[in-house]
């Protein structure tokens, strides 16, 4: 996103360009007077939507019932998370021989919109004169204007009296080192665990599960090592009970020598690592600063990633979601390197009781549906272990079931089904029997 400086400064406006080419073609005519008339491809009297761009919203096109020539200009923000957006301003310009601005500033409460929204309509006017074919480009121009909301930092008081303690006395800011799991097995469970170094007085503050964990005999009585010190190489597998986690590296490629980015977005207050800086990389270099006396605990319910993005979350109160793994979205270079998978972060979420995040992570998980991924989505393991996912995922697949991407996943999800050595779908049952109800219906 394009950051834009406005006059009031209680706002900050956020710009997001999208530019798509719709082709006029010759196709056969049904009136015996013409052989041939212009259309446009690819567009129908369904709506063809674009990506999610932005925070979540998308646009769209369709035929104008009786008028083939036009098309409707839509705008569909229902699927968008950002809480403090408030009103959207969209603007539709055409370029090109037929170039024209059709609407601007047209004033959309993201809030409150439930739908797709006809923004505007646009009817070719002399270009056709110049060719019998062509191509127009309709470019959007939607500005996103947000309030800003002071953050409210539950933890910011112990973590100030923390830090007033340490400042002085020269006590270590980080008194424990916690091991988490960085690559995927290669006959299934996790390996290659990594440290990530915190404090614990204000991990336990945020969380009871966290404060249990921290506060049990074992903990308490473990002795006091270097942080520095290695790792148990009996300690270099785990029984991960979470096989589909995306917060995983897949090879020790990627996990060595590359870095694991995915994620398209940055918040402000989050500083970058060094460019193409591993995980590998970076634990070494803290290694190296860390040679004071705390405790070691093993995490072996959760991706070094995701408990890397928790502890940012409950020092800073910020948050970056990778986009979900079966949008096929890559990551940009220069982005933030604390972002996790938001499924990973709502599992961990739900298991800590942290409802804020599980509401963020709910949220990011909903922005990132669409009829290409929601087969995958729906019938997935994770899904079946949330019912506020599954209720979620359950109602956009109704929404869509005639769509020709979810109509092409049908084949794999029924030879799923129904191969002997392949893959069950056991935990889909009330997904599947809810989906064929629906059909049936219409």
């Amino acid at each position: 996103m394009e950051a834009v400086e406005i006059s009031e400064s209680e706002f900050h406006c956020h710009r997001h360009t999208a530019t798509f080419k719709i082709q006029y073609r010759l196709c056969p005519s049904e009136c015996e007077r013409q052989s041939h008339v212009l259309r446009p491809a690819g567009v129908g009297i369904s709506p063809t939507f674009s990506q999610l761009l932005g925070c979540g919203w998308r646009f769209g096109f369709s035929k104008v019932p009786g008028k083939p020539l036009n098309l409707s200009v839509l705008f569909d923000a229902s699927g968008a998370f950002s809480p403090d957006s408030g009103l959207c301003t969209v603007d539709v310009e055409v370029s090109g021989h037929d170039g024209r601005l059709l609407v601007k500033d047209k004033g959309i409460d993201v809030q409150s919109l439930e739908s797709p929204v006809q923004v505007c309509t646009y009817e070719p006017e002399g270009f056709f004169g110049i060719t019998l074919s062509g191509s127009v480009t309709v470019s959007f121009k939607c500005t996103v204007r947000y309030r800003k909301r002071p953050r409210k930092h539950s933890n910011l008081g112990t973590i100030l009296d923390t830090l007033a303690t340490s400042i002085p006395s020269g006590t270590a800011f980080a008194d424990i080192r916690i091991f988490a799991y960085s690559q995927r097995g290669s006959e299934g469970g996790a390996c290659k665990p990594l440290p990530l170094f915190a404090n614990s007085t204000i991990l336990k503050a945020t969380s009871s599960y966290l404060k249990t964990l921290l506060s049990t005999n074992d903990f308490a009585e473990s002795p006091l090592t270097r942080l520095s010190d290695d790792f148990l190489s009996s300690e270099d597998d785990a029984d991960y009970d979470y096989s589909s986690d995306s917060d995983l590296s897949e090879s020790p490629d990627l996990a060595d020598f590359a870095g694991t980015d995915d994620s398209d977005c940055q918040p402000a207050g989050l500083g970058d690592r060094g460019s193409g800086m591993s995980d590998v990389e970076e634990v070494t270099r803290a290694l190296q600063t860390c040679a004071h006396l705390g405790r070691t605990i093993v995490m072996k319910d959760v991706a070094y990633r995701t408990l890397k993005a928790l502890i940012m979350y409950l020092y800073t109160g910020d948050i970056v979601f990778s986009p979900l793994k079966s949008s096929k979205r890559g990551g940009t270079s220069g982005s933030s390197a604390i972002s996790c998978s938001p499924k990973s972060m709502y599992r961990l979420a739900d298991k800590l009781g942290l409802d804020d995040l599980k509401a963020l992570a709910f949220g990011a998980i909903k922005t990132g549906l669409s009829e290409e991924n929601i087969m995958e989505e729906v019938f997935s393991k994770f899904t079946s272990l949330y019912s506020q996912v599954e209720e979620l995922e359950t109602e956009f697949l109704h929404g869509n079931c005639r769509s020709p991407a979810v109509i092409a996943g049908v084949d794999g999800i029924v030879t799923k089904m129904v191969e002997e050595d392949g893959p069950k779908l056991d935990y889909s049952k009330r997904v599947l029997t809810a989906f064929i109800k629906q059909l049936a219906q219409k």
